[in-house]
């Protein structure tokens, strides 16, 4: 048997030198971003710099949806939610009383 004998690897340093890191920024590469197109504008009438809604339609409007309210509303659903009664939330909604009602109809009376 032949015996294996260990030998060390000696190492000379290198006579080239040793490359310097680059002093310009390396350049990555960029994905490029995704642009928002705006959508086309609709054919019609141009926007006006004013609303046509006075405060005299709005409070039309608030006094409809007021009414159409009191009528349509599920006021049991509402008491459980709010944990009134029924007769307290519908006296928020009626007419002629310092309630809820008044409160948003004012928001244009003024």
């Amino acid at each position: 048997m032949s015996s294996i004998t260990s030998q060390s690897i000696k190492r000379s340093y290198s006579s080239s030198p040793t490359p310097t890191p680059s002093t310009t920024p390396k350049k990555f590469k960029s994905t490029p971003y995704k642009t928002k197109k705006t959508p086309p504008s609709t054919p019609g009438s141009p926007t006006k710099a004013s609303s046509n809604w006075t405060n005299e339609k709005k409070a039309i409007l608030v006094k409809k949806c007021m009414d159409t309210a009191y009528k349509t509303m599920d006021w049991a659903e509402l008491a459980a939610e709010t944990g009134m009664t029924k007769d307290q939330c519908k006296d928020q909604m009626k007419p002629g009383r310092s309630n809820v009602r008044k409160l948003v109809s004012e928001l244009f009376t003024k």
